[in-house]
């Protein structure tokens, strides 16, 4: 005879498994995300098959990049379920009226300033550690993650380029 089978609306494709099909809704679920996504805290590495940054030294708690040196992940990084890329550094030498650094993603493992998909400059007054937020929402995919342009100012005001110190790189939902 005729069977009725009670609806539920919680069946809905972000709570089934992606690629999964329960009575004709396919799943678009793809598990937990991590957030924060650490890269890399204090000198540890995690979450990257293949560790380090082209163009910086590691000391024992920091990445280190000269003055002029831009400073890019040894691998991509699937960008597409974060909102936020946050790095936290500061210049090398101690600022008077604090420093700039950037931070910028790109497909290219060779691109410069003018070929990031997305940049952001951090510019700020601060003579300690900040952090450079980066809004990642729109992008999707792989990407490489790059840290350039540190430059301390002067008690002038002036930028002279500096050497930078990177802290943590990670990324967040909010």
């Amino acid at each position: 005879g005729n069977i009725t089978v009670a609806g539920n609306s919680n069946l809905v494709a972000a709570n089934i498994k992606k690629g999964v099909s329960i009575f004709g809704v396919t799943g678009t679920w793809e598990g937990y995300i991590s957030s924060p996504l650490y890269l890399f805290n204090n000198g540890t590495w995690s979450n990257l098959q293949t560790t380090g940054m082209a163009g910086a030294t590691l000391d024992s708690s920091n990445l280190i990049l000269s003055a002029y040196q831009m400073g890019r992940l040894n691998q991509t990084v699937d960008l597409t379920s974060y909102k936020y890329l946050k790095v936290k550094g500061r210049c090398g030498s101690a600022p008077v009226n604090g420093y700039k650094f950037s931070t910028g993603v790109s497909k290219s493992a060779s691109a410069m300033d003018s070929g990031m998909e997305k940049r952001n400059v951090l510019d700020t007054r601060s003579n300690g550690p900040e952090y450079n937020i980066l809004d990642i929402s729109s992008l999707s995919g792989n990407y490489y993650i790059y840290v350039y342009g540190v430059y301390y100012r002067s008690t002038n005001g002036n930028l002279s380029p500096d050497k930078g110190f990177i802290y943590e790189i990670f990324m967040t939902l909010t």
